[in-house]
């Protein structure tokens, strides 16, 4: 399949140095250049872009304001900006308009992460005019400022936890949260915690990014702060109850950790569906959930694992628990988490073979 991908920027040596890297990352990909700004169409040679990399001050027309006029062409593209600029108000009008923010100076890992994520996008089960509506409704696609500066720190072959303990201390809410997590009954640990960098290291940083991701993005919106805390209570919720449901499965710390951060993350796409209002989306499209699709959509723009948001996808099917332990756990920590019967959790648990997990249901309290 030909990948059409346009690179649009008033410097014609940014222009030769984004396509000498970018045609050695993917050989057989077309990629176009245009550095006047104002008539980039006449550059595509009459092909529709799956990915535009625009940079954001040009003249005549910014890269946001040109990004714009892309999304209501070419709804379905990938748009990128790139800037020098990295303040938060960049990124908030960036937001309207772009899925993904790069500073310069760039990197060759940031291309191939661009060029993969609109790979792992196009193999979602998402149809044309659905898949339209996803990338040009959402308006939260940028990650948070904390959540990109966490990652930096994170990505370093050293990880500075004083850094990251200085980092989120300055956070309205996220380390209350953090703390509550590290001191909860669930880890085991005999006594609290009040050290931000033993948070941390009891936590680990996968989990921490997730926490920090699903709060960030909480904060980041314009909504109803009660329906908000409530999406958000419920999803810590829903993890607690996997943690114990893994832990009687007999399941390994890996999975555990595996299917707690999936259920934190399983708020994105509730969270996003508050303020994806235009179009308005339906509750299910395609035989699934409006909100866990938006919700898959966002985690895989925003880079999470494949097998992370496998493990959400699977547990959302009717055949959930012919998948394994690991989704099994997570759908039946969504549906006590929703709130079931003691009945209906005596039938559930005939129909499970893990004797462990079966009695820690047919025990559960309600």
């Amino acid at each position: 399949m030909s990948v059409n991908v346009l690179f649009i920027d008033d410097d014609m040596f940014m222009l030769k140095a984004l396509l000498r890297v970018s045609r050695r990352l993917e050989a057989n990909w077309q990629f176009f250049s245009c550095d006047t700004p104002l008539h980039w169409q006449a550059s595509l040679q009459h092909q529709q872009p799956d990915i535009v990399v625009c940079d954001y001050l040009m003249p005549g027309c910014n890269g946001d304001e040109l990004l714009e006029q892309i999304r209501q062409q070419y709804p379905q593209t990938l748009r990128v900006l790139l800037t020098g600029d990295m303040t938060e108000e960049v990124f908030r009008a960036a937001s309207q308009c772009a899925h993904y923010v790069l500073a310069k100076p760039y990197s060759e890992n940031d291309l191939q992460a661009v060029f993969d994520c609109w790979r792992r996008l196009s193999l979602l089960p998402v149809p044309a005019p659905l898949r339209a509506t996803l990338s040009g409704g959402v308006t939260i696609a940028p990650l948070p400022a904390v959540v990109r500066a966490l990652r930096r720190l994170l990505a370093e072959e050293q990880v500075d936890l004083p850094k990251v303990a200085d980092l989120l201390a300055h956070e309205p809410v996220i380390p209350a949260r953090l703390f509550q997590l590290a001191n909860s009954a669930f880890l085991g640990f005999q006594r609290p915690t009040h050290s931000m960098i033993e948070c941390l290291k009891r936590l680990g940083t996968h989990l921490v990014e997730a926490v920090v991701t699903m709060m960030a993005v909480e904060h980041s919106m314009m909504f109803d702060p009660v329906l908000q805390r409530q999406i958000n209570e419920k999803a810590f919720k829903k993890a607690m109850i996997s943690r114990t449901l893994a832990q009687a499965a007999g399941m390994n710390n890996e999975q555990q950790e595996q299917v707690f951060i999936a259920s934190v993350l399983s708020a994105i796409g509730p969270l996003a569906m508050l303020v994806c209002k235009e179009p308005p989306l339906p509750a299910t499209m395609g035989g699934f959930r409006s909100r866990d699709l938006l919700g898959r959509y966002l985690l895989t723009l925003w880079g999470y694992p494949q097998a992370l948001i496998q493990l959400l996808a699977d547990s959302e099917k009717a055949d959930y628990q012919h998948y394994g332990d690991p989704v099994l756990v997570l759908a039946l920590a969504g549906f006590i988490t929703q709130g079931v019967s003691a009945d209906y959790l005596q039938q559930m648990a005939g129909l499970i073979h893990n004797e462990s997990l079966k009695q820690c249901l047919l025990h559960w309290p309600v």
